[in-house]
């Protein structure tokens, strides 16, 4: 099974096991696995609920502020060599948003100052991000590709966005139905310590910006629940 086919099957049994039973009329483009891994978030947060499961592996940097659906944040997504844990490999993070999702809603990027549009005022070579900006979902490369834009999606979600993010590449999954999609390319995501010039050093990590972009100075509102799982190579 290729690349692909294997982020594709993975998704779709977490997104159909991460709907509480619901029938999301869900149609994978093959058959997927006889038997569907069991299913649980590493950690997550309802705003809504005030409810969470922390991991060690997802740090909140700087705690939250507001309440409910526009309660903002950031996490630190912790990611590992496969010596050191091949579980942490990939990561999914999973959006559930209120239907009326506007300005930043999500920013979930390479460098610790990634502010949205490929910027991170130069803190990270190796810095590149996506995001949610009311319903347009965009992706930009690193400054090693240029940080050129590498795909805009407008109207793409409403109510969820489920990621599979990995080294070079990102699947995704709007609002729990069967569109499909994935890109790939060495100047996305650079999440095998690849070396880094800039006074950011190389690492293995994300950092998701919940209702914001990662750094400071751009908010939005929208996203009421965030589900982050860990995974291994496929």
């Amino acid at each position: 099974m290729s690349l692909q086919h294997s982020l594709v099957a993975a998704m779709m049994c977490i997104v159909v096991a991460s709907a509480d039973g619901q029938n999301l009329g869900i149609r994978p483009p093959f058959p997927l696995p006889r038997q569907c891994p069991s299913f649980s978030y590493d950690a997550f947060y309802d705003f809504q609920n005030n409810v969470t499961t922390t991991n060690p592996n997802v740090q909140e940097l700087g705690g939250f502020t507001g309440s409910g659906c526009s309660r903002r944040g950031v996490l630190k997504l912790l990611l590992a060599p496969a010596v050191t844990d091949p579980g942490r490999r990939r990561v999914l993070v999973d959006l559930f948003m209120d239907g009326n999702p506007t300005e930043w809603v999500f920013n979930l990027g390479d460098s610790s100052s990634n502010n949205g549009y490929a910027g991170d005022a130069d803190t990270q070579w190796w810095d590149a991000e996506v995001q949610g900006k009311g319903r347009t979902f965009a992706g930009y490369l690193s400054d090693n590709g240029g940080s050129g834009q590498a795909f805009v999606v407008p109207n793409a979600y409403s109510t969820r966005q489920t990621l599979i993010v990995g080294d070079g590449h990102i699947t995704w999954i709007p609002d729990n139905n069967n569109l499909i999609n994935y890109y790939n390319n060495p100047n996305l995501f650079a999440l095998n310590g690849q070396h880094d010039d800039r006074p950011g050093p190389s690492n293995y990590d994300l950092f998701l910006g919940i209702n914001r972009v990662v750094s400071q100075g751009r908010e939005g509102s929208g996203v009421c629940k965030v589900g982050i799982k860990f995974l291994p190579e496929f």
